[in-house]
């Protein structure tokens, strides 16, 4: 874009202008995706050991149990949405960027759905956690 500045743009300030260099934005992605990746299998295995050993614990209620299994699965959920919400959009866009894909449609639309995360967090924690839907429906 740099050729369209006027002819009386200040010679030092387009050299500024120039200083993007996308085989770094690329190194960047690739392992900010591996990293983001690596956390949320690490979560999930943590999440699915914890009920695996809520499943075998003999010691604690069947109650106890109960609602640790409820927040274990709330908690499974609540870690989807921000990959689904966040991180995934952003790869789209810098995928895009990367690829030099020229759409004047999809990078508004992710950040239309980033923009959502936080509802949809709260609607999915609303839906997943029995003590609140139970307050919901009490009030509807």
């Amino acid at each position: 874009h740099i050729q369209e500045l006027t002819d009386g743009f200040p010679e030092d300030m387009s050299v500024r202008l120039q200083c993007f260099n996308r085989s770094t934005l690329i190194v960047v992605t690739i392992l900010t995706v591996i990293i983001s990746g690596l956390w949320c299998v690490a979560l999930f295995l943590l999440l699915f050991h914890t009920l695996h050993m809520l499943n075998g614990m003999n010691t604690i209620s069947d109650a106890t149990k109960f609602y640790h299994q409820q927040m274990a699965k709330s908690l499974i959920f609540q870690a989807t949405i921000p990959i689904v919400t966040i991180i995934a959009p952003v790869f789209v866009c810098f995928a895009q960027f990367a690829a030099q894909f020229e759409n004047t449609v999809l990078v508004p639309l992710m950040l239309k759905i980033i923009g959502l995360s936080s509802i949809v967090h709260s609607i999915t924690l609303i839906l997943t956690t029995r003590s609140f839907r139970r307050v919901i429906i009490r009030k509807v």
